[in-house]
């Protein structure tokens, strides 16, 4: 009966070890199952690790858990999430036991070093966890184990597991464990990649916002076009983009996704050479800038076009007709003072030929007379009155004789009649050998006679250059010697 008795114990004894077995294979399967939904479902981090530690006590049977990271300022293990009740045990995991020795002989140091998990499945007769005896017996622990988790390979952080009885730590456990670990790293390796995909995300987001704004606000109009080509010949281009500046300056509406022979009828044959420079750059690559008057909207155009490539192009322009309505009149305003300054010249220059016609005919004629009749008079006066008068006759003809040179000098810069009769070569020597002997400077032309030759008109305006910068060179460059070169 004894016998008997004793199989039954035994086979009783299997069968429980049995059932255990079978509910710890459950319990493994359970915990790597809802670890598994949490990494499939939960997008946040600190979500994710509650969730771990949170499985893993109520379907792992674990007495508490908590996940810790690596803190950045002293690289040691921080607690970010934690389940259980692990009576004070965790809180006092940096300040147990002897100190800094006491945390290099822990099971997070050498975790942490190796990179690979740990274990002590006996932890109260285990000697080098005898600093976190006693917060263990409190807490209820009898077996513990770390796993790294990781993040572009590194260990950045562990999970830490507490059970309540020696041994708990199977090789099945630790293979499933070490395999949730594994889970949750590649979590974060995706929340990194989704973190940093949202960043890039965010930051095109405001780049094409800026984009956008500057697109939109900018005063020049704005066109991405797709150039058509036949046979490498350009023939047409399609709107791919405008901006509202493209509709003010141009009047043109909802062009985008049309040809521009279909918004501007004709515009091929008004203005191929747009076609031309827009195929060129489309083509090439090179940037091209140029003012059009552009037909079909009776306006001037600035544009500024450069290609983005696979034969699109884009093309900046302003309307500037105000600006060259400006230049146009300020060019008609230059022209017509340049004929206005051509005719005061011409009218001047007439003007000094009447002048100086008037000074010859009629009052160098005079002067002429008046010297004559001042020798007739002299000749026929009688000796004693001309030694009486005689000096006055003297001095009134050497005042005659000099009014007459000042007049010939007078003549000679309203026009010189060498300039007429001879050409600018012969007034300009005649001036400079005049000139030269008033102020005893030297003056010297050279050059030769200009075949054909110039107009008078042309001529003139010559002499009058040269004569003003003799001038000035004689009354303020302080100089002896002058030359001057016609040629």
């Amino acid at each position: 009966v004894r016998h008997g008795q004793r199989i039954i114990d035994k086979e009783k004894v299997e069968i429980e070890r049995t059932a255990l077995a079978l509910l710890r294979q459950k319990d493994l399967y359970d915990v790597l199952l809802q670890s598994n939904k949490a990494v499939l479902r939960i997008v946040d981090r600190d979500e994710l690790f509650a969730t771990v530690c949170r499985v893993a006590v109520e379907y792992g049977r674990f007495r508490f858990a908590w996940i810790g990271l690596i803190d950045n300022d002293d690289q040691w293990l921080k607690p970010v999430a934690r389940y259980g009740e692990d009576a004070g045990y965790i809180d006092q995991l940096d300040v147990s036991g002897d100190g800094a020795r006491a945390l290099m002989r822990g099971l997070t140091t050498r975790m942490l070093l190796s990179g690979a998990y740990v274990v002590s499945n006996d932890f109260l007769n285990d000697p080098e966890r005898a600093p976190w005896h006693e917060a263990a017996r409190r807490a209820g622990v009898r077996a513990s184990a770390k796993f790294p988790i990781r993040e572009g390979g590194a260990v950045v952080g562990a999970i830490n597991l507490y059970a309540g009885e020696p041994g708990f730590f199977t090789e099945e456990l630790v293979a499933m464990l070490e395999e949730m670990a594994n889970n949750v790293s590649f979590a974060l390796a995706n929340y990194a990649r989704e973190t940093a995909r949202k960043r890039a995300e965010e930051a095109l987001a405001k780049s094409e916002k800026r984009y956008r704004s500057l697109f939109e606000n900018m005063l020049h109009g704005f066109a991405y076009c797709r150039m058509l080509f036949e046979d490498n010949r350009p023939q047409d281009f399609i709107y791919l983009e405008v901006n509202i500046a493209f509709e003010k300056l141009t009047g043109l509406k909802n062009v985008v996704g049309k040809r521009v022979t279909e918004v501007i009828p004709g515009i091929r044959e008004t203005h191929p050479e747009l076609f031309e420079t827009y195929g060129r750059v489309a083509l090439t690559g090179q940037p091209e800038r140029f003012e059009l008057y552009f037909k079909p909207l009776e306006s001037w155009l600035s544009i500024n076009v450069y290609s983005t490539g696979e034969g699109c192009f884009v093309a900046i322009f302003d309307n500037i007709t105000e600006r060259k309505q400006t230049e146009q009149a300020l060019h008609d305003y230059a022209r017509r003072l340049r004929g206005v300054s051509r005719r005061l010249f011409a009218v001047e220059e007439t003007e000094r030929r009447n002048i100086n016609r008037e000074l010859h005919d009629r009052i160098g004629q005079s002067l002429s007379a008046l010297n004559i009749n001042l020798n007739i008079i002299r000749s026929q006066l009688p000796q004693e009155s001309l030694h009486v008068v005689g000096a006055r006759f003297q001095d009134t003809q050497m005042l005659l004789e000099g009014t007459a040179a000042h007049i010939r000098d007078i003549m000679a810069n309203l026009h010189p009649p060498a300039l007429d009769d001879f050409g600018l070569l012969a007034a300009l020597r005649i001036y400079a050998d005049s000139s030269g002997a008033r102020t005893a400077v030297t003056i010297t032309v050279h050059g030769e006679d200009l075949t054909p030759r110039l107009s008078l008109a042309v001529e003139t305006a010559l002499f009058r250059i040269a004569q003003e910068a003799l001038t000035n060179a004689v009354n303020h460059a302080r100089v002896r010697n002058i030359g001057v070169r016609l040629g």
